[in-house]
C-alpha cells in the first residue's frame, strides 16, 4: 500500500497542478524515486532479510541518486 500512496505522489507532481517550482518539483520526484526503490528492495526483494546486501544496494542507489539530484540542480 505505501508503494501506492508513493507512486500516486509522484502522479500527482508530475500532472503540474501544483505551484512549486521546477527545481522543487523534481527534487521531490527524485526522493519519492528512492524512497520507492528502497521500499521495493527491502520488502519485496526480500533484501531486509540480508543487511549486507540490503545495506550495500541501497548505498549504491543514494550516490546515484545523489548524482542525479546534483546534475539537475546545477543545470
Amino acid at each position: 500500500m505505501l508503494l501506492v500512496a508513493l507512486s500516486a505522489g509522484s502522479a500527482l507532481l508530475t500532472v503540474g497542478r501544483i505551484a512549486i517550482s521546477a527545481k522543487l518539483a523534481g527534487s521531490l520526484l527524485l526522493l519519492l524515486a528512492f524512497l520507492k526503490a528502497r521500499l521495493i528492495l527491502l520488502d519485496y526483494l526480500k533484501l531486509r532479510q540480508a543487511p549486507p546486501w540490503a545495506s550495500g544496494f541501497l548505498v549504491v542507489v543514494a550516490i546515484f541518486v545523489l548524482l542525479l539530484g546534483a546534475l539537475f540542480l546545477a543545470a
